[in-house]
């Protein structure tokens, strides 16, 4: 709490910010596009065409009983939409090296993401006479093998479009590099995060010094680039491991979503108000590696896009679910602005 400027559920307003838990993550857009739908009431506004505005609540932990939920009524109901937009893109400042001006990254599709239980049994035993596998030993090393041989990084849509978009505002060797990745492929593709990761992220096992357990087990999260699966990651982890260990899948698991269209005129709506409230801005389409609400969108929307106008630096980004989580009140205007505005354009 001493880390704070203020009380993280005070929802303490300053000269300068809007300081509290949710600001960035994800509140801020929420009622930024609250506050944008009352304006255009004020005025008496009519929109051309329908508009929904659809909030889940659970969305850190899948969404299956918010958005998942809401899609499905909206699909029940024959409604199919232009566009649907959610949050998950934003505008970069000084986080792409070599590009000084905004990066405003319109995020086309999400990474999948998926969970794995590495479960070791064996007859245990005492530690002073340890067997040659040991269950610890078997799950360690089982562990060390998958990050070793990790899933190949791949030049997949969308990552072809943000080295198409991002190459052409880079100093001339870096510009070279992005207009020609088959010859800088493996640091450029790294540097995106473009394959599919791994991660540990659970370890359990043993509850004396002296005894060998008789069960240890790991999990291991996956977040998973489009054009994979989670079967074809379950197979990746058993042709890795020992066949003596057993894999299962375990929690919200979800595949890659759909790669939607950078032709579409509702993309190019969403471009062009971006490019017209933040002139200097470049705006690049491109994957979020974590995960949306707007995965369920894409059966009742003919694309959806990911990206509100919160401006995130270098200093901001461990702010998300962590310490002193602000947003600047000049920020919070930009999200109103943009979403009024955009309402207006698609009229």
């Amino acid at each position: 709490m001493e880390d704070w400027e203020a009380g993280p559920f005070e929802g303490t307003i300053t000269d300068s910010h809007i300081i509290g838990r949710g600001t960035l993550d994800d509140k801020g857009t929420l009622i930024g596009l609250m506050e944008a739908v009352e304006k255009l009431l004020e005025e008496s506004f009519v929109p051309s065409q329908t508009i929904y505005l659809a909030f889940g609540h659970d969305e850190e932990v899948g969404g299956g009983k918010g958005a998942a939920e809401i899609a499905k009524y909206l699909k029940s109901k024959g409604i199919h939409a232009t566009m649907a937009l959610d949050e998950g893109g934003f505008l970069a400042e000084n986080l792409v090296p070599g590009i000084e001006n905004p990066v405003a990254m319109v995020n086309l599709a999400e990474k999948g993401f998926a969970s794995f239980r590495l479960i070791v049994e064996t007859n245990g035993g005492h530690s002073s006479q340890p067997p040659k596998e040991n269950t610890i030993g078997m799950l360690a090393k089982a562990i060390v093998d998958l990050e070793n041989n990790q899933l190949p990084y791949k030049l997949v849509k969308p990552i072809d479009y943000q080295l198409e978009y991002m190459g052409a505002e880079l100093p001339f060797f870096k510009r070279m590099a992005f207009a020609n990745p088959w010859l800088f492929k493996d640091p450029i593709l790294e540097a995106l995060n473009a394959h599919t990761t791994t991660a540990p992220t659970i370890i359990g096992g043993g509850v004396k010094n002296n005894v060998i357990p008789t069960v240890a087990e790991a999990t291991i999260n996956f977040r998973i680039l489009p054009g994979e699966s989670i079967e074809s990651v379950q197979d990746h982890i058993e042709s890795i491991i020992s066949d003596k260990i057993r894999v299962e899948p375990v929690g919200f698991l979800t595949n890659p979503s759909k790669v939607s269209s950078i032709d579409s005129d509702a993309y190019k709506t969403l471009e062009q108000t971006i490019r017209n409230q933040f002139s200097n801005s470049v705006v690049v389409p491109g994957l979020v590696g974590g995960g949306t609400d707007g995965r369920y969108f894409y059966e009742v929307a003919d694309d959806v896009f990911r990206f509100y106008p919160i401006r995130l630096g270098p200093d901001s980004m461990t702010r998300f679910h962590g310490i002193d989580e602000k947003i600047s009140k000049e920020n919070y205007k930009e999200i109103v602005q943009f979403s009024y505005q955009l309402i207006k354009n698609f009229n």
